[in-house]
């Protein structure tokens, strides 16, 4: 039987983005749900599994008719709500006070930053120094990480210290590199794996923040026990849905900046004139231009 699948922007441009890999785990999650799901008797699965990416519609199907309840289903004709409601609602589970009108990749983020927040106050002083050391070094301004691991000054190590700590501790993001975005939504999105009882959830993200990732998981090193009892006491899980929805929500979250991280990457080739961060964005685009017109001029 077909789905009544609709088009979703918010979540069906990440999932067409994606990876098989980096759908291997919202697969495993909607395999391992205890409730009603479309997608493994779906003929599409049966005859493409493994490849994800060949049914990626019926994932986005699942996973938002999880997210909604299951009288509101009914009026929607089965279709679930759209993920914007899923998130936020999500979100209102996990307590947080955020603005819905906000931008869903900033939702997700605040989400993402108070999970790790959780994970960071949980840590000794010792655990503590080691995770942020491990982080500060991909918190660099306009720079390649690897630049700076090679040009490592004391007062860049410092103020990348103070912009990590200052980050994880008040559950605010926006001053964080994309790469160590992308490192610590790993991060949370790997215990995320644990607590739920799947495998890693590393996606490729070059040996350097891979390295990065397994590193900091060592270092939390948190009893799962424990880890349960803290998403127990964050999360008021609504029923078996969420035991689904919430850890695939984490994930796409990652992948989104993950994605957001690469096209930035690919985007600004190293040798892209750099951009003060005081200068408005259309003072930005006119500065880059008589930049790059400049360094024609000197090659003329």
């Amino acid at each position: 039987m077909s789905v009544l699948y609709t088009f979703d922007a918010d979540l069906d441009t990440v999932l067409q983005a994606a990876s098989n890999e980096d759908l291997d785990p919202l697969v495993e999650f909607i395999q391992q749900a205890q409730i009603s799901e479309n997608l493994t008797s779906s003929p599409e699965f049966k005859r493409f599994f493994p490849d994800h990416q060949r049914y990626v519609h019926i994932i986005s199907h699942d996973l938002r008719a999880f997210g909604g309840h299951a009288v509101a289903n009914l009026f929607r004709r089965g279709r679930g709500p759209n993920y914007r409601a899923v998130v936020c609602d999500v979100a209102k589970h996990f307590k947080l006070q955020f603005d819905e009108e906000a931008p869903l990749p900033a939702i997700e983020r605040q989400l993402l930053a108070h999970v790790m927040k959780e994970l960071y106050g949980q840590m000794t002083d010792e655990q503590k120094q080691l995770f942020v050391s491990e982080v500060q070094q991909y918190q660099a301004s306009d720079t390649d990480a690897q630049d700076q691991k090679q040009n490592f000054s004391p007062i860049v190590s410092t103020e990348s210290r103070d912009v990590v700590v200052k980050a994880i501790e008040q559950a605010n993001f926006e001053a964080l590199s994309p790469k160590v975005l992308t490192l610590l939504s790993a991060v949370v999105n790997n215990t995320m794996a644990r607590v739920w009882g799947t495998g890693a959830l590393i996606t490729k993200l070059g040996d350097s923040l891979e390295q990065s990732i397994s590193k900091l998981q060592s270092i939390i090193n948190l009893p799962l026990n424990w880890l349960k009892q803290m998403f127990n006491a964050l999360c008021e899980l609504g029923g078996l849905s969420y035991r689904v929805i919430v850890p695939c929500v984490i994930h796409i979250a990652m992948l989104r900046i993950k994605q957001s991280s690469n096209l930035l990457a690919y985007q600004q080739p190293s040798n892209a004139p750099q951009l003060s961060k005081d200068i408005a964005p259309e003072e930005q685009q006119v500065k880059a231009k008589e930049d790059l017109q400049a360094q024609e001029d000197q090659h003329s």
